[in-house]
């Protein structure tokens, strides 16, 4: 069951199996030889792949459509380039505004304390 979904497409199977001579390890490598004589029963039916002629005009519609995907990803990465140095400019005024109004409001405070 282990192995099933990998055999049941259209290929080939071998199977190679490590054991070790070391007494320490016997039941291990027993597990392991059961699991090899059983692999062995797996039968598979690997054919060849049967070309497939592709449709020239569908091609050429993918094409198209690949190109002009890409064409809609530049666009969009320039505007969003546009938009970040929009917004740069942007926070620069809101800065110097921010810096305009705190000295208005400083004028108004000496001037209210005269």
């Amino acid at each position: 069951r282990l192995l099933k979904p990998s055999l049941a497409g259209n290929a080939r199977m071998a199977c190679v199996c490590c054991i070790s001579p070391a007494m320490q390890y016997a039941e291990e490598s027993r597990s392991t030889l059961e699991f090899a004589s059983r692999t062995m029963l797996v039968t598979t039916n690997a054919k060849t792949n049967q070309k497939t002629a592709f449709d020239d005009a569908l091609v050429s519609e993918f094409e198209a459509e690949l190109e002009r995907v890409r064409l809609e990803t530049t666009k969009a990465e320039e505007e969003r380039l546009q938009m970040e140095k929009s917004l740069t400019e942007a926070r620069k005024v809101i800065v110097s505004l921010q810096a305009t109004n705190s000295l208005h409001s400083a004028r108004i405070d000496k001037l209210e304390t005269l």
